[in-house]
């Protein structure tokens, strides 16, 4: 009997290895319950066209929930699920009480890994009002489009080829690494505005990724497998020989 409990717990051991090590399914979506807003690097001009995304225009801290935008009229609808968050609720197109500065600000989402994984397969949609760089734990996935032309939210840009308000940009997320615990999604947006001002920021996104364990990671819970087998069929010979 206490060989066959033995045997019980090893194979529910070995279920419970199979299920950690499964795919797992993460959404990102902005939204006052996901989206935080880290703080902004301002400047004293409108920054400039075609500009590279610096490690220095990233603003730090532990942030503040975003709240949604209640003034997007002109900007593209939210993608589907998520919604248009900003700084301050009043920002936005269609209002004209709140502009923000010109400079770069910092919007984050956090989401927690068991164990180094490869994003599967998945892909991120986003828009900004101007445009944003994307960076996926520090790494720049998607770059500024130009506002040369800003009388729009970066209007010169194709729908679906840039980052800008118009309509949702998409990246492939697929193959990437993620770490294990805390991986961050970093959108900075940029803002330039016209008329010696900043104007209405915010930012949207939707996403779905689709993890798999890091070869690594397979190996060694192949490994770990064999020998809980292993030690399973012991226990079994031993009863049958004991029973004989």
């Amino acid at each position: 009997m206490k060989n066959m409990m033995k045997l019980s717990v090893l194979v529910v051991s070995i279920l419970a290895l199979s299920v950690g090590a499964s795919a797992t399914t993460i959404t990102l979506v902005s939204s006052p319950a996901t989206t935080n807003y880290i703080g902004s690097v301002t400047t004293t001009d409108a920054p400039a066209a075609n500009t590279t995304f610096d490690i220095s225009q990233e603003a730090s801290g532990s942030g503040t929930a975003v709240v949604a935008v209640t003034n997007p009229g002109g900007w593209a609808n939210a993608i589907a699920g998520s919604e248009w968050v900003s700084n301050n609720a009043i920002s936005g197109p269609s209002g004209t009480d709140y502009f923000d500065p010109y400079g770069y600000y910092t919007y984050t989402e956090t989401f927690t890994v068991t164990g180094e994984a490869k994003i599967a397969s998945g892909s991120l949609s986003v828009m900004a009002d101007d445009t944003a760089t994307i960076l996926l734990n520090g790494t720049v996935l998607a770059d500024y489009e130009s506002t040369s032309d800003d009388s729009h939210c970066a209007n010169t840009v194709p729908v679906g080829q840039g980052i800008s308000c118009g309509g949702g940009y998409t990246i492939s997320l697929a193959g990437l690494n993620l770490v294990h615990g805390v991986n961050t999604l970093t959108i900075v947006d940029l803002q330039a505005g016209t008329g010696g001002q900043g104007d209405a920021a915010g930012i949207d996104y939707s996403g779905i990724i689709t993890t798999a364990p890091e070869p690594g990671t397979s190996a060694l819970l192949g490994s770990g497998l064999l020998g809980l087998l292993f030690l399973a069929r012991r226990h079994v010979k031993s009863c049958a020989i004991h029973n004989a």
